[in-house]
């Protein structure tokens, strides 16, 4: 009888052998944890409750109670317990991931006895703060480790620990990097706050990344353009635009924030326009911004060539191929994320990139 040579080769050997490497780094040597963090990255590529996708910020922690005090404005809810090993990933995200919306995070915590404790904490509410990633991660501390997992786009998904290492998952095919989109954010964020007040250029530009970042991860396809400082009119180019009267000034906005000691009025104001423009880009159409932290309109449209034979890409591709056309002229920066995550950024010459 005809013999065939069967082998089965999985992901899952190199995936276990970097995620233990990058505990070992932060100072976890457990093999369990390991298996949790295995089955969370796993889970995160391509994670669905009902036939809706989730993308949970998913953190491990020794002590939530330590964690929460640390990150400052915090509370958290523990929803249950499961042995620690793979399986108890699954049952934590199919009871917290639901509710892991806004500024909910999922939180694992290592508890004694082999068992793992998991439910959900939240950081500040206000657009200007730091975000849980930024103070839960970016302070060094080897005796208090602490990871985090998320979801970057479909089919891609990032570890980082609070011991300056990020290491990042493709489970397709494509090339590239990994960490594509964040930097790209970073700099679009940057482009719109050029020109603004030197006191808020230390702030502003990471609070516009954050709210760009949160409404894009929920929309089906992003494209934004940005009009330069001298921009005295809308761009000619740009048609059938639901054009904003007043214009929202959410630089000035934090501005006055800051200036009113974070007074509830100021953040609800600061709160409201970040809703809004996170409503305005999840819209069809382009949201266009001008420089200086101003929001001009949204649900633009620009003529774009009709696409020839052959050629791969929607009519948002073809947008932002139209818009591109005029960056370094009428526009400062041009972007585009597609449903799949794949993002792309046009940018002036004399703008720089983050």
């Amino acid at each position: 009888m005809f013999q065939v040579d069967r082998k089965t080769i999985t992901f899952r050997h190199s995936l276990h052998s970097e995620v233990i490497d990058t505990l070992k780094h932060a100072g976890i040597v457990c093999l369990e944890t390991a298996d949790v963090l295995v089955s969370v990255i796993s889970l995160l590529a391509n994670y669905q409750e009902e036939g809706h996708s989730l993308s949970p910020d998913v953190f491990v922690c020794n002590s939530i109670r330590d964690l929460v005090q640390r990150v400052g404005t915090a509370e958290f809810v523990f929803l249950g317990k499961a042995p620690l090993n793979g399986g108890a990933a699954q049952r934590a995200l199919k009871e917290a991931a639901p509710l892991a919306t806004g500024n909910w995070a999922i939180f694992l915590e290592r508890g004694s006895q082999s068992e793992l404790h998991y439910g959900l904490f939240t950081g500040s509410t206000d657009p200007s703060a730091l975000t849980l990633v930024e103070t839960a991660l970016e302070t060094p501390d080897p005796a208090f480790p602490v990871l985090m997992a998320r979801q970057l786009g479909p089919n891609r998904v990032e570890i980082r620990s609070n011991a300056s290492r990020s290491r990042c998952f493709h489970f397709h095919g494509e090339e590239g990097s990994a960490h594509q989109g964040d930097e790209e954010l970073a700099s679009l964020a940057a482009c719109i706050a050029s020109g603004v007040s030197e006191e808020l250029m230390s702030v502003f530009p990471g609070m516009m990344k954050r709210v760009l970042a949160e409404a894009i991860q929920k929309s089906h396809g992003t494209l934004i353009a940005v009009v330069p400082n001298s921009a005295t009119a809308i761009p000619n180019v740009l048609h059938d635009m639901v054009v904003l009267n007043p214009i929202i000034d959410f630089a000035g906005r934090l501005l006055r924030h800051r200036e009113d000691a974070l007074s509830g009025a100021s953040l609800s104001s600061l709160q409201a326009a970040a809703q809004l423009i996170q409503g305005m880009i999840s819209s069809d159409g382009i949201t266009v911004f001008k420089q200086g932290g101003h929001v001009l309109g949204f649900r633009a449209f620009v003529q774009s060539k009709p696409a020839a034979a052959g050629v791969v890409g929607g009519a948002r591709t073809r947008a932002f191929q139209a818009l591109s056309e005029h960056v370094g002229g009428e526009f400062s920066a041009a972007f585009f994320r597609s449903q799949d995550g794949v993002t792309k950024l046009k940018l002036s010459e004399a703008e720089p990139k983050v």
